[in-house]
């Protein structure tokens, strides 16, 4: 899991710094999911046993439409 949560990060950064360049909006949905990766006692995450496997799951996916939503409206913190 360490593997791919270092991945993740370096794919934020990856987007982040493109988007700069073309004036675009990147929403952070990692922050909010930290503590609550699939090896966590809240995972918001599906595990490796689910199908898809390192898909947010059915709150993941709620919190992460919060953050896009209050993103698009103009609010710091959903």
């Amino acid at each position: 899991m360490a593997y791919l949560s270092a991945k993740y990060v370096q794919l934020n950064d990856m987007m982040a710094r493109v988007s700069a360049t073309g004036n675009a909006t990147v929403v952070d949905t990692y922050t909010a999911a930290l503590g609550h990766d699939v090896c966590s006692a809240t995972p918001d995450v599906a595990g490796t046993d689910q199908f898809p496997p390192l898909h947010p799951d059915d709150d993941g996916a709620y919190a992460q439409s919060r953050i896009v939503t209050s993103t698009i409206k103009g609010k710091e913190n959903p």
